[in-house]
């Protein structure tokens, strides 16, 4: 009597799609991190067309792929045969956004590592690699006839964010290592594909302790220095108002008038140093 397959469930962290061999078969393998563990592990996912050189999978996987994000909970049911594993089917459970701005998910938030352009035979599309925790991450551009990226670091103002409707390769450009930034992107042919990149923005709410000038690229800027419970905060007025942020002149006006009274500040990490997006009196 034939072996029968050995039947499971698991639960972990979603951590990305890779390709796989299952016997002669090239298939698309899920990542994930098993709930109690911290090592990364993968499961095939069957193809409709067990023939075809190329992978075909399930429609239950490519279907999951369109909603799937970076750190959000699955739910795997499994068979196993003869050392080997494939997906019965993938439910999703979406991870919590513990953002507290309006709009932004906390799923979307990564440690921008860097970026290249990178030529195609079909055109040019920007690549960026980002971290979230321990595990890095890259997002492709769509192809496109021709990029203007050119490398970060280019503004006169570090702490500048060009215009939300600038092209998508203007805006990666302005980032740099080390900044945290908020991650639009959709899962195409299992690979992740950014669509917008922007400054993630942060609230700390605290006294300000004094407000002085600090002096970047020998430009003078409005400091906030702040004391949240136990830690101290450098805050740090832009030049140029963040498109959709409070006004720059506004910024420091309200840092003069503010007092010892306690305030929240919106603020984003770029350059090496966090930036006032917004100041909110309590």
């Amino acid at each position: 009597m034939p072996p029968k397959p050995v039947n499971g469930t698991v639960t972990g962290v979603f951590t990305g799609w890779g390709p796989g061999r299952f016997g002669s078969e090239s298939t698309v393998c899920i990542k994930f991190i098993p709930k109690g563990r911290s090592a990364s592990a993968s499961i095939h996912a069957p193809n409709t067309n067990p023939k075809s050189k190329t992978p075909t999978p399930a429609s239950f996987v490519t279907s999951a792929a369109k909603t799937l994000k970076l750190g959000d909970g699955v739910k795997i049911n499994y068979s196993s045969l003869s050392g080997k594993t494939w997906m019965r089917s993938l439910t999703r459970i979406p991870a919590p956004s513990k953002s507290s701005i309006p709009g932004q998910d906390a799923s979307d938030k990564f440690t921008f590592i860097g970026a290249r352009k990178v030529r195609t035979s079909k055109g040019v599309r920007v690549t960026i690699v980002a971290r979230k925790g321990s595990k890095v991450w890259s997002f492709a551009t769509q192809t496109q006839a021709s990029a203007s990226y050119s490398g970060s670091g280019s503004q006169s103002d570090p702490g500048a964010v060009v215009s939300s409707s600038s092209s998508l390769s203007d805006k990666i450009s302005q980032f740099s290592s080390g900044d945290i930034v908020a991650i639009k992107y959709d899962t195409v042919g299992f690979k992740f594909v950014i669509n917008d990149i922007s400054p993630y923005m942060m609230t700390a709410e605290g006294k300000l302790v004094k407000a002085g000038q600090r002096i970047i690229k020998r430009v003078k800027h409005d400091t906030a220095y702040i004391r949240t419970g136990k830690l101290s905060m450098t805050l740090i007025v832009p030049r140029t108002s963040r498109v959709g942020g409070t006004d720059a002149a506004e910024l420091a006006s309200t840092l003069k008038s503010l007092g010892a009274q306690q305030a929240l500040f919106t603020y984003y990490k770029k350059k090496g140093a966090m930036w006032i997006d917004k100041i909110t009196p309590q």
